[in-house]
């Protein structure tokens, strides 16, 4: 009976420690960098990115986009991103930290225990092609800091960089395909 209890007290000491010096010691942070090649002009694609609210244009899932303070697309603006999930809904903060389009344009994406820093930059690659370069970082915080030190489905970088060439790839086919100069919002 006391080996039994020494070992669950040793146990119940120990996972703590174990998990407090993840959230102490991890960077939890993941990187990376996707590139696409869609056939239109840069100036297209800038006044298409530039507006947040076309998100709900090429995104699948169910959506509103808010602004909550500032002046929209402008720097500093603060946006609510509200999805919703069957009764259930989530709320992501998104703060337009630069927008120095036609170079390039960045977002913060927060939400509980979690930062998204996203920069886009757009390259003139031939008359009518543009390079879309997007730069990713992650910062993980408490729980999700441990989640993405277990590696656990859903918090691998593979998955955040399989999820950006998704959105990537939807946004290259509505350019390409479907957007024409009525379709997008302007302001």
């Amino acid at each position: 009976m006391k080996k039994i209890l020494k070992i669950i007290i040793i146990f119940l000491i120990i996972v703590p420690v174990f998990f407090f010096s993840i959230i102490l010691f991890d960077d939890g942070v993941i990187e990376y960098e996707e590139t696409i090649t869609i056939e239109a002009p840069t100036q297209t694609i800038d006044s298409f990115i530039g507006n947040i609210y076309n998100m709900k244009q090429y995104m699948t899932g169910d959506f509103d986009i808010v602004l909550i303070k500032g002046e929209h697309q402008k720097s500093n603006a603060i946006y609510n991103i509200i999805w919703k999930i069957d009764t259930d809904s989530m709320t992501m903060q998104a703060t337009l930290l630069n927008n120095n389009l036609p170079d390039s344009i960045s977002y913060l994406y927060e939400t509980k225990g979690l930062k998204n820093t996203m920069t886009q930059k757009h390259n003139l690659t031939s008359n009518n092609h543009t390079q879309i370069i997007n730069k990713q970082k992650f910062e993980f915080y408490g729980v999700m800091k441990i989640l993405k030190f277990l590696n656990i489905k859903g918090f691998k970088k593979s998955d955040f960089q399989n999820q950006s060439k998704i959105y990537l790839n939807e946004f290259k086919l509505f350019i390409e395909n479907e957007a024409i100069p009525n379709k997008i919002i302007k302001s």
